[in-house]
C-alpha cells in the first residue's frame, strides 16, 4: 500500500515548497498509466513513490520522489 495518494500535500524533509501529489507509481494497473511507471522507474524510483507538482513563480514543475524523502503537509 503507497504511503501517499494523490491529491494529498507533501514536502521535502529537507525543506522547500508544498507539492501536490500527481500520481503514485504503481496505483494504476492499465495502459497507457504502467508505460508512465516504467519510465519513472528507469530513473531510479519504485513502486509506491510519488509523482508530485508545484509552482515556482507562474511555471508548474513535476518530479517523482521517493517516498522515504517526503512528508505529509496536509
Amino acid at each position: 500500500m503507497a504511503k501517499f495518494k494523490k491529491g494529498q500535500v507533501v514536502r521535502l524533509k529537507s525543506g522547500g515548497p508544498d507539492m501536490t501529489v500527481k500520481t503514485v507509481i504503481g496505483a494504476e494497473k492499465k495502459m497507457p498509466f504502467t508505460m508512465i511507471d516504467e519510465a519513472w522507474k528507469s530513473k531510479g524510483l519504485k513502486d509506491g513513490d510519488p509523482i508530485c507538482v508545484w509552482f515556482e513563480g507562474n511555471t508548474s514543475k513535476e518530479d517523482g520522489f521517493d517516498v522515504d524523502l517526503l512528508d505529509l503537509v496536509k
